[in-house]
């Protein structure tokens, strides 16, 4: 049985679907359902009240439905103009799910977004510069080394000799 019609508040705008006031530990199941019923093609959005809250919904996504994409958009983990840098794992989460966007909004399918009311009040870098910016290395790869200096050149590196 479902209960999305039941706690769902369609909105005025086709293709918008709110659902509030699910319990606590019941959100990974509202979304689950919500997923595969009103969005089977297209993510969903979670908007989290705060990160402490994201690990657990990561976890209980990955019980019930552990095949779904799960894309995590954390927010920073230091306040606006404050003397502390971001840290390197919140930067890289926030890229690497920014990428992942990316590509869902070029080919759209099931997916849930998982983020909090901070990280939504952040400013992110256009989608283009993104994607403009983006490189992948892994092990394997064959890069053309003048390629890849020029490439952090750019990104503000500084080639020094060793």
């Amino acid at each position: 049985m479902s209960l999305i019609p039941t706690i769902g508040l369609p909105k005025d705008r086709a293709g918008q679907f709110i659902v509030d006031g699910v319990a606590d530990g019941y959100e990974a199941f509202a979304l689950v359902q919500a997923a595969l019923e009103i969005a089977p093609d297209k993510p969903v959005l979670f908007v989290a009240r705060d990160g402490q809250r994201l690990p657990a919904i990561v976890e209980a996504l990955s019980f019930a439905a552990p095949g779904l994409p799960v894309l995590e958009l954390p927010a920073w983990d230091c306040l606006p103009y404050d003397r502390v840098s971001p840290g390197s794992d919140a930067a890289a989460k926030r890229l690497d799910a920014l990428t992942a966007m990316i590509a869902l909004a070029k080919k759209p399918h099931r997916a849930v977004i998982l983020t909090t009311a901070n990280a939504l009040l952040q400013r992110i870098p256009p989608a283009d510069l993104v994607e403009a910016q983006t490189f992948h290395a892994r092990p394997g790869n064959q890069i053309d080394m003048n390629v890849l200096v020029s490439r952090l050149e750019t990104s503000g590196f500084e080639r020094v000799p060793t």
